[in-house]
């Protein structure tokens, strides 16, 4: 009867000390997260070019651009201009959309018709040599 009393003592001495050490294990993940959203959104700005889509924990999703960010939250404007404020803590993923300008779009079009004709000049003297 002692053994089962001293298994017993045992078993729940080992559940009651792991419970704080799990708990602490999830706390620190939680901050190591939002420390890496709050550091993502950072170095992707503010601004038109700042397109993101957000996923948070409660299965929600947000499109838009980041209009502001602070300590704490930082701010969504979708197309539609609808504006959500947003706590680090609570987001599990951001997903920076990097949109290609005008300006970017030009000069590889410039380039790809370059290299077009290059080739094009190359396969001419190829095929008519005399």
């Amino acid at each position: 009867m002692k053994k089962a009393t001293l298994i017993l003592l045992w078993v729940s001495i080992a559940m009651s000390s792991s419970v704080p050490v799990f708990a602490q294990k999830t706390i620190e993940i939680a901050a190591k997260q939002t420390e890496k959203i709050r550091q993502k959104v950072a170095k992707i700005g503010t601004g038109d070019q700042a397109t993101v889509k957000v996923h948070l924990f409660d299965s929600t999703r947000i499109s838009g651009f980041i209009s502001e960010a602070n300590e704490n939250t930082f701010v969504v404007m979708d197309a539609s201009k609808k504006v959500t404020s947003l706590r680090y803590s609570d987001v599990e993923s951001l997903d920076h959309s990097k949109k290609m300008g005008t300006k970017q779009k030009y000069i590889w079009a410039g380039v790809a018709a370059g290299v077009g004709t290059a080739i094009a000049i190359i396969a001419y003297g190829i095929f008519h040599r005399d």
